[in-house]
């Protein structure tokens, strides 16, 4: 079940501080067809959101140093990462911290541990909103 745009296959950011959580979201997104890089905190998230092309990221909400929801502020005050979608992957899915993130800017969120066949609909669904935005922004 590949999604690919008029643009190729998806580029997809998996920020996560655990590496056996990155390679599991990596390896399901692969088989769907994306194009996917790791990160293994939200410097490295931004670094690579910043110089590389980034259709969605996937971005853990706990982690050292650089949390979720600093990386999900810092990407939405800059204007060229602020139309990147973020879906925020949490082991701690109470329901304030989900409408905290929410709140903040991001488009979605799967609770860990996750199903894979969620979380690939999941993130089918957010790059087929931001198919049409883009387009939209094409024909403005």
């Amino acid at each position: 079940m590949a999604r690919v745009s008029h643009f190729g296959p998806a580029h997809l950011l998996v920020v996560d501080d655990e590496p056996a959580i990155r390679l599991l979201i990596g390896t399901v997104l692969r088989t769907s067809g994306h194009q996917v890089l790791h990160a293994p905190d939200g410097e490295t998230a931004l670094a690579i959101c910043r110089s590389e092309r980034v259709d969605l990221v996937l971005l853990d909400v706990a982690m050292p140093r650089m949390d979720g929801f600093a990386v999900l502020a810092a990407m939405k005050a800059e204007p060229r990462l602020a139309t990147i979608p973020v879906v925020l992957v949490t082991a701690h899915g109470n329901p304030e911290q989900i409408a905290h993130g929410l709140a903040a800017g991001a488009q979605d969120y799967i609770a860990k541990p996750f199903d894979v066949t969620v979380l690939d609909a999941r993130v089918a669904a957010v790059l087929r909103i931001k198919q049409h935005t883009d387009e939209l922004r094409r024909r403005s």
